[in-house]
């Protein structure tokens, strides 16, 4: 999960192993803990890069679909 101090608009994106965008959302954070699901379709099996920005976060992480 994340947490945050104040409320806050967050981007997510998720680029696959070439750096092509794939998937990109856009919410609101509340202050405090939150977790974050994310929908990502019809995405086939593989590795991928999720990235989380926003004004108190930037973060990007490795991401298997199996």
């Amino acid at each position: 999960g994340l947490v945050g101090s104040e409320m806050c608009i967050r981007d997510s994106e998720i680029y696959d192993m070439r750096g092509l965008l794939v998937f990109s959302a856009k919410e609101s954070l509340n202050a405090g803990y939150n977790n974050l699901n994310i929908t990502y379709g019809d995405l086939p099996n593989g590795m991928y890069l999720i990235s989380v920005k926003g004004e108190n976060i930037n973060t990007s992480r490795k991401l298997s679909i199996q």
